[in-house]
């Protein structure tokens, strides 16, 4: 397997731990797997920080979750990767299913893939 099939392959395994914590039981995940000064904005444009994060999935049914992405797109810059791709989110409580395209920051330190930022888009349909 080529170094850049190995990489989406690393992220493909996390963003599948990332997606199965969402809800009320994510362990430590989030607290080790996000760095300090993580940023997301989702697609309302509402920015949430590492602190926010957490209580913001909590309330998440397993069964209206997000599903991980598979179409990633890996880029590197030394200890930066740039990901990019698409994931279905079915609406948490509500049946409104979207579409979101994101584009995600993430930075190697000490030894592991550490998000340093994650932005979304619905795609209108």
């Amino acid at each position: 397997m080529s170094e850049a099939r190995d990489l989406v392959t690393e992220f493909e395994r996390i963003y599948d731990e990332w997606f199965d914590r969402v809800g009320s039981d994510p362990g430590d995940f989030f607290e080790t797997t996000l760095s300090e000064d993580w940023v997301y904005i989702d697609f309302n444009g509402i920015v949430r920080y590492k602190p926010d994060y957490e209580p913001y999935i909590a309330p998440v049914p397993k069964d209206r979750a997000p599903a991980a992405p598979r179409d990633l797109r890996v880029r590197t810059f030394d200890d930066i990767a740039i990901v990019d791709g698409f994931y279905l989110a079915p609406g948490g409580g509500q049946d409104l299913d979207r579409k979101l395209i994101f584009t995600a920051v993430w930075i190697k330190r000490d030894g592991r893939w550490r998000a340093l930022a994650h932005h979304t888009s619905a795609v209108q349909q």
